[in-house]
Order: structure tokens, then sequence, then C-alpha cells
């Protein structure tokens, strides 16, 4: 009997050659923007497994092109994720939900800084005002580990080389971050293991706990951490 994996892999390859010479196949998994921290958006014309995060927790909706196609394995995951398909014709305007959800905040997710920087911490505008904009996109605090996660894994899909999350529990997100394959997150405890972690895994994602982690400590990191993704 065929499994679902499978299945969805036969999908996929001919739903591929259906559409081959799209752009959007080649950059299925750049093509997100999460809009409120219950929206998420996804502009390719082919949405397969690989097109979602792994984890769909606090998304209601996944609005998609009028024309796209998505995959049997996408449908089941979104049933099961009691998570509705909203088909649009174009990218609408979110409803309000506070400053971290603003329209302008999660547009600026597609600008190419090295690196994008989310949290729960409260201290993320003394983040945002340390840290220069060339180097680092700075989001304003989320609402909790899940969202800045969220904001992270969307981040780097859509073309930041690496992100920090600066949480209440840094195990626990880099637990959850670890079963997305396009992340490969570290959790740094204190100064002394920032450098010897780097040169030992190639992280793109670190983890800082605001048990541990004040401002400009924080800061600190990032700079280093920056230093070492434009360098390596």
């Amino acid at each position: 009997m065929t499994s679902s994996a499978e299945i969805e892999k036969i999908v996929r390859r001919v739903l591929t050659r259906m559409l081959a010479g799209a752009s959007s196949i080649a950059t299925e998994t750049k093509d997100i923007a999460v809009d409120s921290s219950s929206i998420l958006r996804l502009h390719g014309k082919l949405v397969t497994l690989a097109s979602i995060p792994s984890d769909l927790a606090g998304i209601r909706e996944v609005h998609v092109p009028t024309r796209a196609v998505v995959t049997p394995a996408v449908r089941d995951v979104l049933r099961n994720a009691k998570t509705a398909i909203v088909r649009a014709a174009s990218p609408s305007t979110p409803h309000s939900a506070g400053p971290h959800n603003s329209t302008s905040d999660r547009a600026s997710l597609t600008s190419l800084q090295p690196l994008i920087i989310t949290g729960s911490a409260n201290f993320m505008p003394a983040i945002m005002k340390s840290i220069c904009p060339r180097q680092a996109k700075t989001m304003p605090s989320s609402p909790d580990d899940a969202a800045a996660l969220r904001d992270a894994t969307v981040g780097i899909r859509n073309g930041h080389r690496a992100a920090v999350i600066i949480g209440s529990s840094a195990h626990a997100i880099a637990w959850q971050a670890g079963r997305d394959e396009k992340l490969r997150p570290v959790v740094v405890g204190q100064w002394a293991e920032l450098a010897e972690t780097l040169a030992e895994v190639p992280a793109n994602l670190v983890i800082l706990s605001t048990k541990y982690w004040n401002a400009p400590a924080a800061s600190n990191v990032i700079r280093a951490f920056y230093k070492h993704v434009t360098q390596s």
C-alpha cells in the first residue's frame, strides 16, 4: 500500500513537470509571509509539504493564490491542524493586531539583511536601537516564543542567512526548530560558549534565553554572530 509520503512525492513530481518553467517552483519555500500570528501567506503556484512550516500552532488560515495547486498531503496536514485554506487573487491587508502584527513589520521580512532578530523578550526595542539595520532586521517583541520562531523561520526561508531568537524557553525553541530541515539551531548560555559553538556547529539559528541574557549582552552576541555569518 502506498504511503502518504510516497503519494506526496509522486504528486509533487507530476505537478512539477506540469508547471515546468514557472519560477515559483524553484523558490516555493521562499514565497512565504506571515501577516499576523494567525495567517500564513504563500505565493508560489505549487504548495507542497516543503512550503509550510512543520509547526502550524496558532495559524488559523493559509492563504494561497487563486490558481495555486495544493497537494493532497498538504490538505491533510492543514485539515488535521484545523487550518483553513483561503484562495486570494492578491495579498489582502491583514486585520490589525497590535504593533507586532502590523503590515509594515511583516512586509519587512522580505528585506535581505544577513540576520533577522526575533524574540519574546521585553527588551527587543533596545536591541532594535542597538543593532545596525544594515546588519540585521530586528522584529518588535513577539507575543510568545512560538511566534518568534515562526518569524525566524519565515525570515530564513525568505532569504536572510541566519537568525537570532531571544526567548523565555530557549531549549523548547531549539527542540521545535530542530524539526524543520531548514533550521540548524544552537542554544548559547554564556559568552564563553559562543566561539566554540559556532566553530563546531554550522548553525543558522542562535537561541538566547532571557534568563541569562540582557539587551547589551544579547547585542554583543548578535554582532559576533553577524561577523561569523558574513565571513563564513
